[in-house]
């Protein structure tokens, strides 16, 4: 099972008990739905063309009944509907972002790009756990349908079925095309909005460059990139919907005809004239709302596909046991680099030296599995890792930090329910970054100090060194830090390189970096064109 199937299945578990109240309501709202006109066969036989008052104002009011069923049963349906929606975009939210923090986003991804993530593609999978139960709906339809319309005319039954080898072609044609052109509009969507948050962001910096242009240019190619694989998702998708939509609609004027010489042949009543013709519309709608919700799965699988690499890394706490060991087995973090056999294991800080552009962020996020190796391997405990490493907590040089307090950045994945505890661990972890006594200015708690959008309110270093402390916080099996003590006084650097030494006694940690950091580490890379490894 792929991961994004993985994805979307555990969602939709986590949901399921207002998915099973939903899907109950969808069950009794179908059938009030498709009992209607089989009961006014009844009545328009029995009561009106019989003559008899008495038998159409009782199937009349059965009629009534059926239709009170819909009501209530349509109600139950959607609120449940709508619950487990909710829910879905809150538990994958909260989970992107815990995630995200810990650093387990693709590599190609930007700010725009995870926003994007976070907004439309959290409500493609919502979307998709919306209309789950319009599936058990299309299955009571066959299910009463088949049955009921061969009871009416074996023909009847004949017609309509002749729809469905044409709607397989379809369902084997079109779906593929269609997700494939999805994903490519929503990698376009991303795109574009990292190329719109590059524009605002360096708004100020390209004028004075004389560079504005230049990124103007880019976001145009980017915007006009997603206008076309829109247009072509939305090509693909019209032709499927027309089609889908047209071939039941056909059946159902041969079908019409059909019953109507049936009728005049004494096979069929007028009674069952009106039947067929109810139910050959609720076959158009039946089809009509499986191809949205078809369309709708094909989206979702799309949205799993891009938030799978942000949620696939596990956020852990130290409850869990470190990692063992990861071994880098002849890994080429570029072409032309060195390969590197190193063995990492809890016990020895690894530090990563080398001049910029010498990969060495490229190689923690590879060391994390994040990224796969230009050449070589990554083994975990022995095994050869396909994805990303589980238990990871990589601080990036821009690390991200959530528009709240800071305890609210620092309760990220950590928090355990006991507030005393927790904020005494927040405290403790502010200290030995430095940000405890920098911070107290601005609240009368420094755990209450707002961090602004973004992290708007702090410095560059102060926005790395909370990031810093929510990895001390959180514990996790395999730490990887990326250039923390650049923007620290000597005296806050010592404390830091401390703590991150206590952790390494026990935890599988690498830090990349110069200085002070990478004289305390046990084992050093020193990465160039050609990487050399001393102890």
């Amino acid at each position: 099972m792929n991961g994004r199937g993985r994805l979307l299945r555990e969602t939709a578990w986590r949901v399921r008990a207002p998915l099973a109240l939903s899907m109950a309501g969808a069950v009794v709202r179908q059938g009030g739905f498709l009992a209607a006109p089989f009961i006014l066969q009844f009545a328009i036989d029995d009561g009106v063309i019989g003559g008899d008052l008495g038998a159409a104002a009782w199937w009349g009011g059965v009629v009534l009944v059926a239709g009170i069923a819909q009501f209530f049963g349509m109600c139950v349906w959607d609120h449940f509907a709508n619950l487990a929606d909710a829910r879905t975009g809150v538990f994958l939210r909260e989970r992107l972002r815990t995630c995200a923090i810990a650093g387990a986003g693709p590599s190609s991804g930007g700010t725009g790009d995870l926003l994007i993530r976070a907004g439309r593609d959290v409500d493609l999978v919502r979307v998709w756990v919306h209309g789950l139960p319009t599936w058990i709906v299309i299955a009571v339809t066959v299910g009463v349908l088949v049955p009921g319309l061969a009871s009416l005319d074996p023909w009847l039954l004949l017609v309509a079925g002749a729809t469905v080898p044409c709607l397989i072609v379809l369902a084997v044609v079109y779906p593929r095309r269609f997700e494939r052109a999805s994903m490519h509009a929503a990698e376009a969507h991303g795109r574009r909005a990292d190329a719109v948050d590059h524009l605002l962001r360096s708004a100020v910096t390209v004028r004075g460059a004389g560079m504005g242009r230049a990124v103007v240019e880019r976001h145009e190619r980017m915007s006009a990139d997603l206008t076309d694989r829109t247009v072509r998702a939305g090509g693909i998708l019209a032709r499927w919907t027309a089609l889908g939509e047209g071939i039941p609609a056909v059946a159902t004027a041969v079908g019409v005809v059909v019953a109507v010489f049936a009728v005049l042949d004494g096979r069929l009543t007028v009674g069952g004239l009106v039947t067929f013709s109810g139910w050959m519309a609720t076959v158009g709608i039946a089809v009509q709302v499986g191809l949205q919700r078809w369309t709708q799965s094909a989206d979702a699988r799309v949205g799993a596909a891009r938030l799978q690499p942000v949620l696939r890394v596990p956020h852990t706490t130290g409850e869990q046991a470190p990692a063992r060991e990861i071994v880098l087995d002849g890994v080429r973090a570029f072409p032309g680099a060195e390969p590197i056999a190193l063995t990492l294991a809890p016990g020895r800080l690894i530090g990563l030296s080398g001049p910029t552009g010498s990969g060495k962020s490229t190689l923690l996020r590879m060391i994390a599995g994040i990224e796969a190796p230009h050449a070589g391997r990554v083994l975990v405990d022995g095994a050869a890792a396909t994805g990303a490493v589980g238990g990871v907590h990589l601080v990036p040089q821009r690390p991200l930090v959530l528009n709240g307090t800071v305890r609210e950045n620092l309760a990220l994945g950590a928090a355990t329910g006991d507030g005393e505890d927790d904020d005494a661990r927040y405290r403790r972890a502010l200290a030995v970054v430095g940000l405890d006594a920098e911070l107290a200015p601005r609240s009368v708690d420094p755990l209450d100090a707002p961090v602004g959008e973004g992290g708007g309110e702090l410095s560059g270093g102060q926005v790395q060194r909370l990031a810093l402390a929510r990895a001390l916080v959180v514990e996790p099996a395999v730490l990887l830090l990326d250039d923390v003590t650049s923007a620290v006084d000597p005296a806050t650097g010592a404390r830091i390189i401390a703590a991150i030494r206590e952790v390494a006694a026990e935890r599988i940690v690498v830090v990349a970096g110069h200085g002070a950091i990478i004289d305390a580490a046990d084992t050093v890379l020193h990465l160039s064109v050609r990487t050399e490894v001393s102890a």
